[in-house]
């Protein structure tokens, strides 16, 4: 027995294929199932209406064309993953189906309807546009890296630095210079040191790697190198830490530069001026013994000129021997000849010293020492009065006449922390950073007496006793410079 058209109409309303019938040209909407009207987001109401009546969003889409073609030629559509824009749940949404649009003919070969069955396949095709844009993704930061890639490596050949990668806990990961790949084997940093770094040198390299390590801070040191000719060589080296979001270390990228013909090139300059330095002392030590015999007689003759006259004499002299000194004292700064000879005593004692003859000596400005404690330190106290001396000496050349000049010294997180401020020309920010370097000298200050070495004396003497040196400044607005030491019981 066969079935009527109303059974298998029942029967296909059960199927969980999503199943539709369109007749004539128009495609009408002969019958839709339950599933299909679920896909369309529809009821029974659309029965009867055309395709593009029922759903109105369609119009600018495909599907109307597609099954006329259907209609008038009998040919059967079959595809995947089409696109269809529809309005589900109120609002448009994009959604892909495996489809089906079959021609159904009469006895007499008329095509009479359309059976159209569709299959929801959108979590698989927007799985498959995720992965490709996953996929893209990754093939654009593939592309990016190598090019990064090809860009460190043209920076790398055009340097003569060698660049060097470590990992968290200090192990040489790989190393590069000029001429391209060299290592890429994991070395500890110490037996890295033992191999390249000079013997002399490799503890103090060993000691600054650890607290950048420790403080997860910048490395950079100059040290002597074991060359492959077996000659001692000089490096400039620098690395920095990169940390994740955790504040963690993850890895240290360095460079480093051979400095070798720079560092020639400074102690033949310093062992010029050593040289010249000392041989200048005997005849300004004659001098000056000339001089104060005439200021003698000068006193006794009451001869006020030639004693004002012989007074600025004298103070040139002794800025002469001041000058020559520190030259002599950069000399042997280099050569490690200078002796730092300590002791303990108080700093508001040598303060107290530094204010007895400085006030005198500058008296054309308002110095003001602040009460100091009684705070010890062990130190070579003369060259910490040094120190002392040569910051106010500073301060004093780079302020106008009269203005005031505050000296201090407290206890800050059990240091002794000095503190000299003026009211001068000021400091870029840009340079301070560079005022402790030897010969330095900051724009401007062209036309005041100096060399720029009384600052860098000043920051080798408180490195040698572990202590920090450094400046605050705004430019027009005056500077302060600090040193500070250890506090000792």
């Amino acid at each position: 027995m066969s079935l009527t058209n109303e059974q298998l109409l029942a029967v296909l309303d059960q199927s969980k294929t999503a199943t539709a019938i369109y007749t004539t040209e128009d495609i009408v909407i002969e019958s839709a199932n339950k599933a299909m009207l679920a896909f369309w987001d529809r009821d029974n109401s659309i029965i009867g209406l055309s395709l593009d009546v029922a759903l109105p969003e369609i119009k600018n889409q495909p599907f109307m064309d597609m099954l006329r073609k259907v209609f008038t030629t009998g040919i059967d559509d079959i595809g995947e993953a089409i696109r269809a824009d529809l309005v589900v749940d109120g609002r448009l949404q994009t959604f892909y189906f495996d489809y089906e649009y079959r021609a159904i003919r009469n006895p007499a070969g008329e095509v009479y309807c359309i059976i159209h069955t569709a299959v929801d396949v959108t979590e698989r095709e927007l799985a498959k546009i995720e992965l490709t844009r996953v996929r893209a993704m990754e093939n654009a930061q593939k592309k990016a890296l190598m090019e990064s890639e090809d860009r460190f490596r043209a920076l790398v050949t055009s340097t003569s630095d060698m660049i060097y990668s470590m990992s968290a806990d200090l192990y040489i990961m790989y190393q590069l210079d000029g001429r391209g790949f060299l290592s890429d084997t994991t070395e500890p940093i110490d037996d890295w040191i033992s191999k390249y770094i000079h013997p002399d040198d490799q503890e103090k390299v060993k000691t600054a790697a650890q607290k950048a390590f420790r403080n997860k801070e910048m490395f950079e040191l100059e040290h002597r190198v074991l060359q492959a000719d077996g000659k001692i060589g000089w490096t400039q080296s620098r690395a920095v830490p990169i940390l994740n979001d955790q504040g963690e270390i993850m890895e240290w990228f360095g460079a480093a530069s051979d400095v070798t013909n720079r560092k020639m090139e400074e102690e033949r300059k310093s062992d010029f001026i050593g040289m010249v330095s000392h041989e200048l002392k005997t005849p300004l030590t004659s001098l000056s013994a000339y001089l104060q015999m005439l200021q003698g007689k000068s006193k006794m003759d009451k001869d006020t000129f030639t004693l004002g006259a012989l007074d600025q004499s004298v103070k040139q002299v002794r800025r002469m021997t001041t000058m020559i000194n520190g030259f002599l004292n950069v000399s042997r700064l280099e050569s490690s000849k200078i002796n730092i000879d300590r002791s303990r005593f108080d700093m508001a004692g040598l303060v107290e010293e530094s204010e007895a003859e400085a006030i005198p000596m500058f008296s054309s400005h308002q110095l003001v020492f602040a009460p100091v404690e009684e705070t010890y330190v062990n130190a070579d106290r003369d060259k910490i009065s040094q120190v002392i001396n040569n910051l106010i000496s500073n301060a004093v050349k780079y302020s106008k006449q009269g203005s005031m000049i505050n000296i201090a010294c407290i206890t800050v997180n059990g240091s002794a922390q000095v503190s000299v401020r003026d009211k001068g020309i000021g400091i870029k920010q840009e340079e301070i950073s560079r005022l402790f370097e030897r010969y330095y000298r900051v724009e401007g200050s062209q036309h005041i007496a100096g060399f720029g070495i009384g600052l860098y004396l000043c920051c080798e003497i408180i490195k040698r006793h572990e202590g920090k040196i450094w400046a605050e400044s705004e430019l027009g607005c005056g500077s302060t410079f600090y040193f500070s030491l250890p506090v000792v019981a």
